[in-house]
């Protein structure tokens, strides 16, 4: 056998540690393919949130649900307690955002990111409460212009930049779903722009890394010229630039499969503040929107398509605006998008709930009815409800366990609710399993998991001295137990022999928790005791019990000596001695 020597044993477990330790600190993977759920292609770029109930209606009709909301957020912007309160909302309202991220306005444009600006975003987007699993945010914005970087044409520099805030934010959490700039497939090399196919190609010959760190794929397939194309054009700078951008990427050898976002597009028209003849009527939009809507839209590659814009009222996009000029009314384009056929969209969602108290003890009784309360946090990303069919469940896998639970209020994601719940025992003894769950149309979600030993019902063992009597016998004694005032079980007819009473078994207790005795005997003083019921006998042991009950109301009072004047001694003499 050849021996291998020290050092090279050394260096192999090295290489090995080191690669053991790669793989495993590597995230896992947490970004779905939006276009293996059912997804609602159908979005819009939006600038004003109050403009959040029109934008609703608009992607989410016709069927449709969880359509799409692109906005910009800017250096200056970051902000988490407004975020957050816009992106509970776009929850509330079932609309996915995507996120495009923007440095800061200078004189003559957008400034270039720096090192600091770009390590604060994973925090701020980390701190924001999205709606989906699905983090989606675009890296800037049309860099093959100079005036959106930093007054430069610099591709190089803006893929190094790129793959590094892409890095961070992948580092920050599995969940972003990253998407490239959007370039402007129509420009050309005049010195302010660069040609789409040159400003790749540079990329790929000197960043290559710049084509494997997205998730996806964003074209800004606008219909040029002018943005007055018919929908039926075809290649660079047509409504479906994005298939020619897909190509070039394959003539690059770029051949990952990217779900498509169609990041901006749409046609201008002559309605905006000023009357511009030479455009198109904002009828002529919608016809072209009913097109590309039939067609071009439903290629299944695209996982989101957004127009640009909803609504602004002031120069130079006026004329892609969506909503009217100092009006509340809509053009004629916003109707036709409104009237095509949309999905019911089902994005994935994380699903998480935790519970403060721990409901059920280790110990119950057989045959027993309980009822309970659980303090349960959403602490996952869906908003739950029983009207959408979400409620508590207990997976039994005896099936002898009897459960029931109020219904569910609106529950939104770090909001909790205390539910009052049912749980009736099996007659059988026995350790059992039960877990609970919260269960919707969809799926079900484990919450926690309980181990339950099921005993038999104890019973109570009563000593009991009746004044001072040689032996205490008595009989229609009885026995209430009480959880603090609330009367749990009342035991009568019962006998006092030998100075003990034995109750039956008692159901409906918990083990070991301390309760509220109280022994009734005729003629005596009631006596009460405060403990824990333990299985399988408890001894119960009271003070002696005083004969000054004479008029059997569970009290000593003026009555009581009024009814001992009254009575013979023979009959009062034995209660207080005797045999």
């Amino acid at each position: 056998m050849t021996t291998i020597p020290q050092g090279i044993r050394y260096a192999i477990f090295t290489i090995f540690a080191i690669v053991f330790i790669y793989i495993f600190r590597l995230p896992t993977q947490a970004i779905y393919d939006p276009r293996s759920v059912p997804n609602n292609q159908f979005g819009i770029h939006v600038v004003d949130f109050s403009d959040i109930d029109s934008v609703e209606q608009l992607v989410n009709s016709n069927g449709g649900s969880w359509g799409y909301i692109k906005f910009v957020i800017t250096e200056g912007e970051r902000n988490t307690g407004k975020w957050n309160t816009v992106f509970r909302e776009m929850r509330r309202r079932k609309l996915i955002p995507i996120v495009r991220i923007a440095t800061r306005m200078g004189d003559n444009g957008w400034e270039k990111p720096t090192e600091d600006s770009m390590n604060d975003w994973p925090v701020f987007l980390n701190s924001l409460s999205w709606p989906v699993q699905n983090r989606y945010v675009i890296l800037f914005n049309e860099p093959n212009h100079a005036g959106e970087w930093g007054r430069e044409i610099d591709p190089i520099d803006f893929a190094k930049k790129s793959v590094y805030l892409a890095k961070k934010l992948k580092d920050a959490s599995n969940d972003y779903f990253l998407l490239p700039a959007g370039l402007d497939v129509s420009a050309q090399n005049d010195g302010k722009s660069m040609r789409v196919d040159e400003f790749l190609r540079i990329i790929h010959a000197n960043v290559p890394e710049y084509f494997d760190v997205f998730d996806g794929w964003n074209s800004h397939s606008y219909p040029n010229p002018a943005f007055s194309a018919p929908p039926t054009g075809s290649g660079r700078g047509s409504l479906r630039s994005f298939e020619w951008e897909l190509q070039f990427l394959r003539s690059l050898g770029v051949t990952k499969d990217y779900p498509i976002l169609i990041g901006e597009t749409g046609w201008a028209h002559r309605d905006g503040i000023a009357k511009t003849p030479h455009l198109l009527s904002t009828e002529t939009v919608a016809s072209y929107i009913r097109i590309a809507g039939e067609t071009v839209w439903r290629d299944r590659r695209i996982f989101a398509i957004i127009p640009f814009l909803f609504n602004y009222q002031q120069q130079p996009f006026d004329i892609f605006s969506w909503k009217k000029q100092q009006e509340q009314a809509f053009h004629a384009h916003y109707f036709a998008y409104q009237a095509l056929p949309k999905t019911a969209g089902e994005p994935i969602q994380r699903e998480q709930y935790t519970i403060r108290n721990n409901p059920f003890p280790e110990k119950l009784i057989a045959g027993s009815l309980y009822p309970f309360h659980i303090d349960i946090i959403n602490e996952g990303q869906a908003i739950i409800s029983s009207k959408d069919g979400h409620k508590l469940k207990l997976s039994d896998s005896s099936q002898q366990f009897e459960f029931s639970a109020e219904s569910l209020p609106i529950l939104e994601p770090e909001q909790s609710t205390r539910q009052f719940i049912s749980l009736r025992t099996p007659d059988t003894h026995g350790t059992y399993t039960l877990i609970l769950q919260m269960q919707s149309p969809k799926k079900t979600i484990d919450i926690k998991t309980f181990t339950i030993m099921v005993i038999p019902p104890p019973s109570l063992r009563i000593e009991a001295q009746l004044g001072w009597r040689k032996t205490s016998i008595a009989s229609e004694a009885a026995v209430l137990i009480y959880d603090g005032n609330t009367l749990l079980h009342e035991f009568k007819q019962l006998h006092l022999q030998n100075g003990k009473i034995v109750t039956p078994g008692i159901l409906n207790i918990i083990p070991h928790r301390s309760y509220r005795i109280v022994t009734l005997i005729p003629y005596y003083l009631p006596r009460q005791a405060i403990q824990p019921i333990d299985d399988p006998v408890t001894v119960v042991k009271n003070k002696r019990f005083y004969p000054f009950d004479f008029n059997a109301n569970q009290r000593f009072d003026l009555d009581d000596i009024a009814t001992a004047l009254k009575e013979k001694p023979a009959t009062v003499l034995p209660r207080f001695i005797g045999r």
